[in-house]
């Protein structure tokens, strides 16, 4: 469990939100840390390399953006995540345009009560997504993982921010690659909870929306019954070696997958409220299929090689190739050298049991 929360606002109200949020529960002994101005927020960054922080874009005593550009400087002083508190949504989308930002959640202040203790106990169940520190020895040349989501749209979002970050940041795919992950993975679960567990049809939601209402209570709504709530989105994932693949499966009856593929193709598509995620997912993945139900979609992207983000301590020093069998560094040499893998298979061994690991 983690002991500290730094909160990086000046706001009262936002202070007084974050501290009620979190003031019951399991998260009742966590101690909140103010950071209440740019100045403290660096020092804060370069001496305690905090596993996830809060990070309120809409305090100008903070200059969030400022901050932003300190840490894309060296990507190190931030080893986990960040949970954007952000008010408008041009902000919003201008932290999402963000390519090195390890960018959890974004939460309007409005919302702190409602979503603040509920999206820690899901970045909270997976840390593992969020720290990228010593990633190059955790990543190999071929990794899977599966996740079950609830019905639950926080939650989906969440999923497909950090999946994106960790898939960043241990150097699978490039920034561009990250917002096309992150947009894909957002639309098509929100599409396997909306529309196939919660059965909301397009018309249902066209209504709902029309007569100013939010999406979430819907979902919500459908979740009151039994049948609906015990439902589940899969998401499956596999690093390859050329390839990052993905799938995303959901437990409702399924729908007419190649009508919905022709509507994608119509470019008044674009214009509409909703119902465009087939098409945009399309436009930035590969291999965009679904199974015979229409309750399973599969894509693919383009595994990127080499994108490993150096410390700014080692961008300075010198390129050093080795042949294969070549001894780097032996324990209880003295050395006047830190070394950073940047990419390559090795061997470590101790007293005779070898570990071999992979940074591609």
């Amino acid at each position: 469990m983690w002991t500290a929360l730094p909160l990086f606002s000046s706001r009262f109200d936002v202070q007084f939100e974050v501290a009620d949020a979190l003031s019951g529960g399991r998260w009742a002994n966590l101690q909140l840390l103010y950071v209440e101005d740019d100045t403290a927020a660096k020092e804060h960054l370069d001496f305690e390399l905090p596993d996830l922080l809060l990070l309120d874009f809409s305090d100008p005593a903070i200059q969030a953006f400022a901050l932003v550009a300190h840490i894309e400087n060296d990507p190190w002083l931030l080893s986990g995540g960040i949970i954007a508190i952000c008010d408008d949504t041009a902000t919003e989308k201008k932290i999402n345009a963000l390519q090195g930002l390890n960018v959890v959640y974004c939460i309007r202040s409005k919302r702190i009560g409602a979503e603040l203790a509920h999206l820690l106990g899901i970045v909270y169940r997976n840390k593992r997504l969020i720290s990228h520190l010593g990633l190059g020895a955790d990543i190999v040349s071929r990794i899977s993982a599966s996740y079950e989501l609830s019905n639950d749209l926080l939650e989906a979002r969440c999923y497909a921010n950090m999946i994106s970050n960790f898939l960043y940041n241990a150097g699978a795919c490039d920034g561009r690659q990250k917002g096309e992950l992150r947009l894909a993975l957002t639309e098509l679960l929100l599409n396997g909870i909306e529309h196939g567990n919660c059965e909301i049809s397009f018309e249902d939601k066209s209504a709902w929306l029309e007569a100013g209402k939010d999406i979430g209570d819907l979902v919500e709504e459908r979740n009151a019954q039994p049948k609906i709530a015990a439902r589940r989105v899969r998401l499956d994932y596999s690093v390859r070696p050329d390839t990052l693949q993905f799938s995303i499966t959901d437990a409702g009856a399924g729908f007419d997958w190649k009508a919905q593929l022709e509507r994608a193709e119509e470019p008044e598509i674009m214009f509409l409220e909703h119902g465009r995620g087939i098409a945009m997912t399309r436009g930035c993945t590969q291999n965009l299929s679904f199974n015979a139900t229409g309750n399973q979609v599969s894509f693919d992207l383009e595994r990127m090689r080499g994108n490993s983000r150096l410390p700014a301590l080692f961008r300075s020093g010198a390129v050093r190739e080795v042949v294969e069998g070549e001894i780097i560094v032996r324990a209880g040499d003295v050395s006047d050298c830190i070394f950073f893998i940047i990419t390559g298979r090795y061997n470590i061994v101790r007293q005779g049991d070898v570990t071999s690991l992979a940074k591609m």
